[in-house]
């Protein structure tokens, strides 16, 4: 059986509002340990340890050309990476509409799921909040 490994940053629990990790991350591959040591060896002769800690690589300008031909590795296996990106901002408004819209909708016979609509509704809702000039007024309804 084949492994994946996952990892994970900005992860802050049920504070879904934290101003310094506003997103969500997470990546895995499937690639071999050896080869995933390879690729570690190659564009990052000097590490030792466990573990590469993105935020200390991003900071250390000696480390970009690690990264980018990191980068470069991860580009040859497409289809061994996969990412995501989640603004907790849309994970708040998303639990709104489950929460508060969806179930007064269902009290009145209306399937709010049906064909997409309750996603398309809490990205609406999401392009009407980013354009509201009194953003606190936003971050309180946000907050409630």
């Amino acid at each position: 059986m084949k492994a994946v490994y996952f990892d994970e940053s900005g992860q802050t629990g049920a504070n879904l509002f934290d101003r310094d990790q506003p997103f969500f991350t997470i990546g895995s591959t499937d690639i071999e340990a050896g080869e995933a040591a390879d690729i570690i060896a190659t564009c990052f002769p000097r590490h030792a340890g466990d573990e590469l800690k993105s935020k200390r690589l991003f900071k250390q300008p000696r480390s970009r050309p690690g990264l980018i031909e990191f980068a470069r590795e991860i580009g040859k296996r497409p289809n061994s990476f996969c990412g995501s990106q989640i603004d907790k901002r849309f994970a708040i408004v998303g639990k709104m509409v489950d929460n508060i819209v969806e179930p007064l909708l269902h009290s009145r016979g209306y399937d709010f799921y049906t064909d997409g609509y309750a996603r398309r509704f809490a990205n609406t809702m999401m392009a009407v909040f980013a354009d509201i000039e009194d953003q606190t007024s936003v971050d309180m309804l946000l907050q409630t």
